[in-house]
């Protein structure tokens, strides 16, 4: 059922593909792959709390291990779809501390980087304007 619902998945069948991964989890709730597989769906279906959930949850066994690379980058994903750009970037930085190269994770940690820069810049400029209307 794992591999049917990871199929469903990358063909953008996203609600069957929940359909099977939680059957395969009903079969055997370990499997770390259907856990991740469940996480990526509900990302597509714009469930983030509950991707994030997910995530974590695959993550909580074995953090480190090389099948948790997947898991690490949603749940930075998650975070960042969230907007919550601090615990994304925290994410992201830990997969890479890890010694995994993980492109998309190098990527995404720069998305990030960018974002809080920006959000940074947005408040200092908000806050100077706010200043120039007072004098």
């Amino acid at each position: 059922m794992y591999y049917k619902g990871a199929i469903l998945s990358a063909l953008g069948k996203n609600e069957e593909a929940l359909e099977a991964l939680e059957s395969a989890l009903q079969m055997d709730n370990s499997l770390k792959e259907a856990k991740a597989g469940k996480g990526k769906a509900l990302m597509a279906l714009g469930n983030y709390k509950q991707a994030l959930d997910f995530f974590r949850e695959t993550l909580e066994d074995e953090p480190e291990s090389p099948e948790s690379v997947f898991a690490w980058n949603g749940k930075g994903n998650a975070f960042c779809k969230l907007e919550k750009y601090e615990k994304a970037l925290k994410t992201y930085e830990t997969l890479l501390s890890l010694d995994y190269e993980s492109l998309p994770s190098r990527y995404n940690r720069g998305v990030v980087l960018s974002r809080l820069k920006n959000r940074k810049k947005g408040f200092d400029e908000s806050l100077e304007n706010q200043l120039q209307t007072v004098l």
